[in-house]
């Protein structure tokens, strides 16, 4: 299953609460069986005041051509979708 069918799945209708980092790691979570069906990882480096986020991927997504796909047109629109909130959302090489 690719990421994008992964991420059509229904969504779940709770909401999230709190900061913007709880909401951030919670809304990952939903990603991560299918990050760690490839082989991944998803790192959550840091969420800074202003809400910008920044993730590491590691595993056999780390130097993966499709890696920057995944994450521009998965992660971070994931992201963007669960935490209206959050700022920029930066890869970590």
């Amino acid at each position: 299953m690719g990421v994008f069918t992964f991420l059509r799945r229904p969504k779940s209708t709770e909401a999230y609460l709190g900061s913007a980092s709880a909401d951030v790691q919670n809304a990952l979570r939903d990603l991560d069986p299918y990050v760690r069906s490839h082989g991944g990882h998803i790192d959550l480096l840091s969420v800074s005041p202003e809400n910008d986020v920044k993730i590491r991927l590691r595993g056999a997504c780390q130097g993966c051509p499709m890696s920057e796909i995944t994450f521009r047109q998965g992660i971070e629109r994931h992201l963007r979708d669960r935490v209206p909130a959050i700022g920029k959302i930066e890869q970590v090489l």
